[in-house]
């Protein structure tokens, strides 16, 4: 009896250890699970972050290339005095093309199975709207550039934010920067006020200037013939006769395509940029379609497929805010006009014979052939120029990615 009431005991003392060994095996197992669980979700918040810091770096260049104005949460409005996010963003010395930090900041948020949500204050920090936190959310900032038409876009992405990504204000945060540089409008300004890759026909009445020393004062430039009428008046460098200021059967405008010479790209892919605006009426653009075009926008490029028919005076361009018109057709200009900008075509013809001025000031390119009648008026503007060439869409910097401080 006794052998057996041992044994019994040391049986049960087996299972209890036994059963003690299990449990601290199962506890063991459960911690490691905890752990893995939260690294797991850890992992997430932080792709989240990263993500949405990625995502802030694509979603600003592309509305920084917006040529429209937005309202306060970022969206394209009519609004009269409404900003672009470019002109909230940034801001350009005009005299040497550097770009340092704007007025304000952007910023999205996304609610957790909700849409995106944006803050474009006017000036200072994004907010974000009552309630619950953003599960995803990035705010942007801009750092003075080390050269003309660079700087820094920096965006620091959060994950269950309560405010704009600050510090200490979500569960995971991450912070992606990139250098940006400016893709100008223009590749090569003309250094011609008047310039076509066939002949250039300048009637009675007419007038072509250009009275900018660093160019030579060049009033008219073509790849074919220069015809001109007596009574057609060519204004060049002072003590420098008009006839003088002619270059005609210029072998290297026969070369090289005028859209390609100042644009610097193909065609096909200078439209597909995100500033350029592309119009397409049917048979032919008129003078209404230009306006409701040009009606709200800032610093546009306005790309007509097709024939364009300006019968109208239009307030088209300004010296703050020129207009770049890129017509792939024949252009017709009848009437009065003063626009102010790079007007470029397949080919021109400008009649103007009534009352008012047409006069563009700036320069006029034609893949073609060029008319001008009656008192058509083309006036080399080297500043309207410049500022073309200094402003157009933003693109990274290769090499410029960083995910960290410096």
């Amino acid at each position: 009896m006794k052998t057996r009431s041992t044994q019994g005991v040391a049986s049960l003392a087996l299972i209890v250890v036994w059963l003690v060994a299990a449990s601290l095996v199962v506890l063991y197992a459960n911690r490691v699970l905890i752990f893995e669980q939260r690294a797991s979700a850890n992992q997430v918040r932080s792709a989240q972050a990263f993500e949405a810091a990625e995502a802030g770096i694509e979603w600003a260049l592309a509305l920084l290339s917006h040529s429209g104005p937005v309202d306060s949460q970022c969206r394209p409005t009519d609004a009269t005095g409404a900003r672009t996010l470019r002109e909230r963003l940034i801001q350009v010395d005009a005299s040497t093309g550097r770009v340092s930090a704007g007025p304000a900041q952007a910023g999205c948020g996304r609610a957790s199975g909700g849409a995106w949500q944006c803050s474009c204050p006017d000036s200072g920090s994004p907010t974000w709207p009552p309630g619950e936190p953003a599960a995803s959310a990035f705010s942007l900032r801009v750092e003075a550039g080390q050269r003309a038409g660079s700087f820094g876009l920096v965006a620091a992405g959060c994950a269950n934010a309560t405010s704009p990504c600050a510090p200490g204000m979500a569960d995971a945060q991450a912070q992606v920067g990139t250098a940006v540089a400016s893709l100008p409008l223009l590749a090569h300004p003309p250094s011609a006020a008047l310039m076509a890759g066939g002949s250039i026909d300048l009637g009675a009445g007419t007038l072509v200037s250009n009275a900018e020393a660093a160019t030579g004062g060049v009033t008219a430039a073509a790849g074919g013939t220069v015809t001109r009428d007596p009574a057609a008046q060519l204004i060049s460098l002072p003590g420098r006769p008009g006839t003088a200021s002619i270059v005609a059967e210029d072998a290297s405008l026969q070369d090289v395509p005028v859209f390609a010479r100042a644009l610097g790209l193909a065609p096909a892919t200078y439209r597909d940029l995100p500033g350029v605006k592309v119009l397409g009426c049917g048979t032919a653009c008129r003078s209404r379609d230009i306006s409701a075009a040009w009606a709200n926008g800032r610093q546009p490029v306005l790309w007509v497929d097709g024939s364009l028919d300006l019968d109208a005076d239009l307030p088209l361009g300004s010296a703050e805010s020129p207009l770049l018109l890129i017509v792939d057709g024949p252009l017709r200009l009848t009437g009065a006009q003063e626009p102010r900008g790079l007007v470029i075509a397949r080919s021109v013809t400008w009649t103007h014979a009534g009352g008012g001025i047409a006069r563009l000031r700036g320069a006029l390119l034609a893949q073609e052939d060029v008319a001008l009648a009656g008192g058509a008026q083309v006036m080399f503007d080297a500043g309207v120029l410049q500022r073309l060439a200094r402003l157009g869409t933003f693109v990274r910097v290769p090499g410029a990615w960083h995910d960290f401080d410096r």
